[in-house]
């Protein structure tokens, strides 16, 4: 089985930093939604809309990526 994880991108996920000059700008971030372990991308987003932590959440885009070279201990 492989290791995935989920990101979120887009309008859901953003932040502001203070500029020096005191404004605030916008960033574009990923946040980290998941670690799930999936045969196939598709699998892993099946799971991650079955999974009840995630029900309430509206996502924008989410990234799906395997890791390589997971070592379980």
């Amino acid at each position: 089985m492989k290791r995935f994880i989920i990101l979120e991108i887009g309008d859901s996920a953003y932040t502001e930093f203070r500029m020096k000059g005191g404004e605030f700008e916008t960033t574009q971030d990923a946040i980290l939604i998941d670690s799930i372990d999936a045969n196939s991308k598709e699998e892993a987003l099946e799971k991650l809309y079955l999974n009840l932590n995630h029900k309430d959440k509206d996502f924008d885009r989410l990234m799906i990526c395997e890791v390589a070279n997971t070592q379980y201990v």
